[in-house]
């Protein structure tokens, strides 16, 4: 793999990430993240397995082979999902067309790679995280600042049901805590906005957060949730999230075993959305909550399991006189707060 005559790498990144996508292709902001850690998972596999480094890597090292060993280490190394696994694979493919575009004379690591097909996607059951699995985790953090930071954005991801784009994203001006319904305002994908309520406890952790990270207020364009590097706030990075939640699950599961063995910041998500569904919250209200285009996404959260086919031929011997009532039955008040009404 001579680097002689071909073009380096990162020389291509920055118009791509900046102009094409943004400009050109009026990609959201979301889209674009979701591209540079596609573009970041790559050269750190490039770093890891083949020892080069990002100032040495050079289109010409792009071929078939290697592309199909960085899709195999995205499986059996980073626990991708076929769908994570053909989103890295769209996003190599999208910024090798961009370069041969610009000039004809790189194309030959497009050429070589665009054929490569996607993975087939089995639909499969969501996973989620049990309400007691869930505490576990959400305790582990100790009362150090990077702890206290740590369980809040936990706390966020799950109360908000939010994608982690989103949560790192909220700046000053997405917050509203002295509303008399305080919310949080997040942007989905496609940039639409959407309003999501804070519920009581959140509201207390976040205030207490808030004071020790933000002692003198959340100032409008500042990040919610930041890092400091040389001195400087800036934007958590994904990859720092999923570390991080990782790490606190391992060590919930020492002492609960319901704890998945993977835990991921999106499982939380589909954990809020779960719980939602099973305290018998209406399935277009949570469609709504999570900020979901079609119903039919959320059809997922329906799927019976085990536990929830057990509770419905339970109920059926129940007292017919008495039956269980969702926790939303005469309560329009909680309804109204999933649905971003108040």
């Amino acid at each position: 793999m001579s680097k002689l005559g071909s073009p380096l790498f990162f020389e291509h990144v920055g118009e791509y990430l900046q102009v094409y996508l943004p400009q050109q292709l009026g990609r959201s902001s979301h889209t674009i993240r979701s591209y540079q850690h596609g573009l970041n998972l790559f050269r750190k596999y490039m770093e890891t397995e083949h020892h080069i480094r990002l100032s040495e890597l050079t289109l010409q090292m792009i071929t078939r082979d290697v592309v199909l060993a960085f899709l195999q280490w995205l499986t059996d190394v980073k626990e991708c999902s076929a769908s994570s696994r053909n989103q890295r694979l769209a996003c190599l493919k999208s910024f090798l067309k961009f370069v041969s575009d610009k000039d004809v004379a790189n194309s030959s690591a497009y050429l070589m790679i665009r054929k490569i097909p996607k993975k087939k996607e089995q639909k499969m059951s969501v996973r989620w995280i049990p309400e007691n699995a869930l505490h576990a985790i959400l305790e582990q953090p100790n009362s150090s600042p990077k702890g206290i930071r740590d369980q809040m954005l936990m706390i966020m991801l799950y109360d908000t049901g939010a994608r982690l784009s989103e949560i790192l994203q909220l700046r000053g001006n997405d917050l509203d805590l002295v509303a008399k319904e305080p919310f949080v305002r997040l942007r989905g994908k496609g940039n639409k906005q959407r309003i999501v309520p804070l519920m009581e406890k959140t509201l207390l952790f976040l205030t207490r957060y808030c004071k020790l990270f933000h002692p003198n207020g959340v100032k409008s364009e500042s990040f919610l949730f930041y890092t400091v590097i040389k001195g400087i706030p800036q934007q958590m990075s994904q990859d720092n999230v999923e570390q991080l939640v990782q790490k606190y699950g391992k060590k919930a599961q020492e002492h609960c075993p319901q704890v998945p063995d993977r835990i991921y910041p999106h499982l939380f998500r589909h954990s809020r959305a779960s719980h939602l569904y099973r305290a018998g919250i209406p399935l277009p209200i949570i469609s709504r909550f999570l900020g979901h285009a079609h119903l039919s996404t959320t059809d997922i959260y329906a799927s019976a399991d085990v536990e929830m086919i057990r509770s419905s031929l339970q109920s059926i011997s129940d007292d017919k006189k008495n039956p269980v009532q969702p926790i939303w039955k005469d309560n329009d008040e909680m309804l109204a707060k999933l649905c971003g009404l108040t």
